[in-house]
């Protein structure tokens, strides 16, 4: 338990480290449909990838994000901390139902924290739920209990 919190730590603490884990190639990645679109993620399942995010990274293709998975449903806060890519993020429940969405700016240290109790957050470009008119209510197959 003691090296799980060092190396979380370490994620804040060591830029480099952190870095590394931004730009691994070996995260697990799946394609999830949403309403008429595909959405490329990356899978951010333990805790050094869900605190590197997508952090130091100069952009995001068009239909790609990261899929944060949290394994159980709790209160969700995301900040943009070394994050130079404006994104949106939908907050999840248990049964793949997006409950809220929100935009984030590059950089920005507010918290944005899920008003619901929730076991998956999904980041995009800023603007691609609303572009492919994915809205809260609406539901992901694919994500929820199996």
């Amino acid at each position: 338990m003691l090296l799980l919190v060092f190396f979380s730590f370490s994620v804040f603490l060591c830029p480099p480290f952190s870095r590394a884990i931004a730009r691994a190639e070996d995260w697990a990645k799946m394609t999830l449909s949403l309403k008429d679109a595909k959405l490329k993620v990356e899978i951010a399942d333990s805790p050094l990838k869900r605190a590197a995010g997508l952090m130091y990274r100069d952009s995001l293709s068009e239909d790609e994000g990261m899929l944060f998975v949290f394994f159980s449903p709790e209160k969700l806060s995301f900040w943009m901390k070394d994050t130079k890519i404006p994104l949106s993020i939908a907050f999840i429940d248990a049964d793949g139902v997006i409950s809220e969405i929100a935009d984030m700016q590059p950089n920005d240290l507010t918290p944005i924290t899920s008003k619901a109790k929730v076991s998956y957050a999904l980041e995009t470009n800023q603007g691609w739920f609303k572009e492919h008119k994915i809205k809260a209510g609406d539901i992901i197959p694919g994500l929820g209990k199996k």
